[in-house]
């Protein structure tokens, strides 16, 4: 098995082109298909926080769309909210789902591109049966109205136990976070 980069000219001709190999006598070809790549016009970023107490009563989340000139993004946005017991390294099953609308700020409108999501913790609790334990993946699919572009972004949290307390004694660790490993 060989491994090998190939460097593209910047203008290659669209199509396919053979990659010939030889080994000795032996000559091997494979074809590979070259096409014209184009970046996507805008990110979809979705922002959760790292980790969830059980206890708060909302999980709050952000989506944004920006271009890579940070203008801001009009068109519809598919929400969709997964979870599973991380410990259990279960399946995601789907919790929530619904369909939003971006827009770019004006003076009547102050969305700027994003949308604020709110969920209430119940919601969760209701489908896995427990809220300690669980991680959740928020997705997020923009479809963009001027290019016609659609573009997905996500982003992962865990719901901690919040009755657990720990304090140390003598000096504390510099970096500690909830559902950090620990040993003691």
């Amino acid at each position: 098995v060989v491994s090998h980069k190939f460097k593209l000219p910047k203008l290659a001709k669209p199509g396919f082109w053979k990659i010939q190999v030889k080994a000795g006598e032996q000559i091997q070809e494979q074809p590979i298909r070259v096409e014209a790549y184009f970046p996507p016009q805008f990110e979809v970023h979705v922002l959760l926080p790292m980790y969830i107490v059980d206890s708060e009563e909302e999980i709050k989340a952000t989506i944004t769309a920006k271009s890579e000139l940070q203008r801001t993004v009009t068109g519809n946005a598919s929400l969709a909210l997964y979870g599973r017991n991380f410990r259990n390294n279960d399946t995601f099953i789907l919790i929530w789902q619904d369909k939003v609308f971006l827009v770019r700020s004006s003076s009547l409108v102050k969305t700027s591109g994003s949308h604020e999501l709110v969920l209430p913790m119940e919601t969760v609790r209701s489908l896995m049966n427990t809220i300690a334990g669980v991680e959740l993946r928020l997705e997020a699919e923009v479809s963009e109205f001027l290019y016609g572009e659609t573009v997905s972004g996500y982003s992962h949290t865990r719901i901690i136990d919040s009755s657990i307390n720990i304090h140390f004694l003598g000096t504390a660790p510099k970096i500690f976070k909830p559902g950090m490993p620990f040993e003691g």
